[in-house]
C-alpha cells in the first residue's frame, strides 16, 4: 500500500470510529449495567430481559457499521491486492494482538 493510501486509510478509519464511539460507550455502559445487574442476589428478570435486547441491538448496529467500512474499504483498495487491518479479527483486532503481555 502506498503511502496516500495508507493515509487515505487512516482518515476512513478515524471517521468510522467517531462515527461509532457513541454506539461503543452505550454498548459497554450496558454490559456493564448488566454486570451489575447479574452481581445481585436476586436479579430483576425483566430489567435482565430489556437489558439483554438493548446489548443485542447495539451490537447489531455496530457490526452493521462495521460491514460498511470493510465494504469501503475493499471498493476503495481491493485493487492494491489489500484489505482492511482487521477485516477478520475482529474489533480493532489485527494479527498478533491476541496474545499481547502473554510472551509472544
Amino acid at each position: 500500500m502506498t503511502p496516500e493510501h495508507q493515509k487515505e486509510w487512516r482518515k476512513m478509519r478515524s471517521r468510522f470510529w467517531n462515527e461509532t464511539l457513541e454506539l461503543r460507550q452505550k454498548l459497554v455502559s450496558k454490559q456493564m449495567e448488566m454486570r451489575t445487574l447479574w452481581e445481585e442476589e436476586e436479579p430483576d428478570s425483566k430489567k435482565t430481559r430489556a437489558l439483554s435486547e438493548e446489548i443485542a441491538d447495539l451490537r447489531l448496529k455496530l457490526a452493521k457499521k462495521r460491514n460498511e467500512f470493510l465494504i469501503q474499504c475493499r471498493e476503495k483498495f481491493s485493487d492494491q491486492d489489500w484489505t482492511c487491518p482487521g477485516e477478520s479479527y475482529g474489533y480493532g483486532m489485527e494479527p498478533g494482538m491476541m496474545y499481547r503481555g502473554r510472551g509472544m
